[in-house]
């Protein structure tokens, strides 16, 4: 087993560490196991694919890799699941809930590191416990404050507020939705009512998971407060600065933790997070677990777009969806005193967290006419051809589709490019370059190939050059876009975090990279300073979340690949606000619509236990 394990690595098929970790358990263990090693090489593998675990049940009597090797060349066949757990229970690392050991196995079969175990229980307990009561506002107290912040104009079911009395009638809720419901001015007439109704005045705190989240929500929440209506004294209480959730928790990089967590609490009674569907496991235990014990959480996000780089599937796995509305019985029977129509499911089996989920339904960036939310709704249903259908139509002009990859499509590709990108590179300041860039993006699904992140900027680089806009000739040149590709907290710099290259005309008119901060303000660190970067004319879908560009360019490879998915083609057509072009073999975006991410993990289990 560790000959063919050795072959795997070298072939590239697994990484060395998860080769290395599955050598030390074997040492650890002390007695030789190919089960042990096998299983080890697996947990290891899949945690870096994003799963919590791996679930034995499914692995059993199979081939592993047989897809990406040949034939005679690399044979692993499992074992069936009842010899496979008989030799686990024989390994000293291996324990069940509770022991002490490197791997536990639980009682469905799933096998995980312990501390993404760990994770779960302490998340999944956490979240049980806030909903265990509710807030006890009774609906005549909440009523007239409610009707002024959530007027009724006609007789459609108002989603939003139903979101505000849900968020204010749990300690623990979820407001999800997708891009254009009105995710953020929900929350900031929740934030409102949670002050209106409050005996003292609330600390309220503004989080996501990266910078430019952080900085779109504080944009978003400045906007929408300036329409409220309300007396300054809860105006007062609404904040206009998000913070990352890494600055939250106050990372401390040398010591390998953070400053708040359970023994030593965050300062605050209502915490927003945005985004959260981008928060991976070990992030969102972290971070429920630095609440104190009274504060209220509030998460914010699109329960469709695309789970977290890192492992879990934390938003999607609380937002179950054969739970979605459906309440408790005084839960509902409290929406409908305070919104008429509701149509609640009610439900005769009451699971802990089923109050605490909204989902936005109404889009009101998307039109009945718009060909983007449409192509959007039909991705999310699974409906590839009617996906293709609307692409076709010429009902629709703010979508293009772009079916055949050849030369002749990257020259219009590059085209595209240089028409949008010369207006922030013709721009005057710095601020309004930033502002011009995020008009436009080029955004793949892959960083290697034709069609990938890493080709596309070098060819748009030097179409820039030959349009002289630019000066590639430079390793630092005015207009470079660049992407921060690593955490630097010597700088106070994060991976996915954008500048602009700009002359800084106030000085000695040196470049300097721009950045736009959380709080809207524009920072400038030297280029030498800067850490590991890349040019993001172009950049992965994953990147882009978090993010929206009036007119999106979306391509997908020539060949089907692992990483296509119903999420990614959802995620990457949702950050277009105005005009969405495909690139794209009809087949391989209607195979991709098909296909589902799934990860593996007991989170969902925890929290929607079957009761009987």
């Amino acid at each position: 087993m560790l000959a063919k394990l050795h072959q795997l690595q070298d072939q590239g098929l697994i990484r060395a560490i998860d080769l290395h970790f599955a050598e030390f358990m074997q040492q650890l263990n002390q007695e030789p196991s190919d089960a042990l090693l096998l299983a080890c090489c697996l947990v290891s593998y899949d945690t870096g694919q994003g799963h919590a675990c791996i679930e034995l049940s499914a692995l059993e009597n199979s081939t592993l890799f047989n897809h990406y090797t040949q034939p005679d060349d690399i044979t692993i066949n499992t074992p069936t699941l009842s010899e496979w757990i008989e030799d686990l229970a024989h390994c000293r690392v291996v324990g069940q809930p509770g022991d002490n050991t490197p791997l536990i196995l639980d009682s469905n079969n799933r096998l995980y590191l312990t501390r993404y175990y760990q994770y779960e229980v302490q998340l999944s307990t956490a979240l049980i416990q806030r909903n265990q009561h509710a807030s006890q506002i009774s609906a005549s107290n909440l009523n007239p404050i409610l009707n002024s912040l959530f007027p009724t104009q006609n007789s459609e079911i108002d989603w939003q507020k139903i979101a505000a009395i849900v968020s204010v009638n749990n300690i623990f809720s979820v407001i999800s939705g997708g891009p254009g419901t009105g995710k953020t001015t929900t929350i900031t007439k929740v934030m409102a009512l949670l002050a209106s109704t409050a005996e003292l005045p609330l600390r309220i705190t503004l989080c996501a998971p990266t910078g430019k989240a952080a900085a779109r929500l504080t944009e978003s929440i400045t906007a929408a407060k300036q329409k409220l209506n309300v007396d300054n004294h809860i105006l007062e209480q609404i904040p206009e600065e998000a913070k990352t959730i890494h600055r939250l928790l106050g990372i401390r990089p040398q010591q390998h933790r953070f400053k708040f967590h359970a023994e030593n609490p965050l300062h605050l009674d209502v915490l927003i997070v945005d985004e959260a569907s981008m928060i991976d496991l070990s992030l969102m235990a972290h971070l429920v677990a630095a609440l104190p014990s009274h504060a209220r959480l509030i998460l914010m996000g699109d329960k469709d777009q695309l789970a977290s780089v890192e492992a879990g599937n934390v938003l999607g796995d609380i937002c179950h969806p054969n739970w979605i509305d459906c309440y408790s019985n005084n839960q509902n029977q409290l929406i409908e005193q305070l919104a008429a129509g509701f149509p609640s499911i009610n439900s005769p089996i009451h699971n802990p967290i089923q109050d605490s989920i909204v989902v936005l339904k109404k889009s009101y960036r998307f039109h009945d006419q718009s060909g983007i939310g449409h192509v959007a709704k039909a991705i999310n249903q699974g409906k590839s051809e009617h996906a293709a259908h609307v692409l076709n139509s010429d009902t629709y002009p703010d979508t293009l589709w772009y079916q055949q990859l050849g030369q002749a499509q990257i020259d219009q590709l590059l085209s595209l490019a240089v028409s949008q990108y010369r207006q922030y590179l013709n721009a005057q300041s710095a601020c309004q370059a930033i502002e011009y860039f995020q008009n436009f993006r080029l955004l793949c699904a892959t960083r290697n190939g034709p069609w990938g992140v890493i080709q596309l900027n070098t060819l748009i680089e030097r179409a820039l050059s030959r349009a002289q806009l630019i000066d590639a000739s430079q390793r630092w040149y005015r207009g470079r876009p660049i992407m921060v590709m690593e955490n630097d907290y010597s700088v106070n710099l994060f991976n996915g975090d954008i500048a602009i290259l700009w002359p800084d005309s106030e000085q000695d008119n040196k470049l300097r990279a721009y950045f736009l901060t959380t709080d809207n303000e524009l920072r400038k660190v030297l280029p030498n300073r800067l850490p590991n970067h890349e040019t993001v004319y172009a950049m992965t879908i994953h990147k882009s979340q978090g993010s929206e560009f009036s007119h999106v360019a979306v391509l997908l490879p020539e060949k089907d690949s692992q990483i296509l998915s119903r999420e990614l083609i959802y995620t990457a057509i949702t950050r277009a606000k105005d005009t969405m072009s495909l690139f794209a073999i009809p087949s391989i975006f209607k195979a991709s619509i098909r296909k589902r991410i799934v990860r593996r993990s007991g989170l969902k289990d925890m929290l929607w236990p079957i009761k009987k």
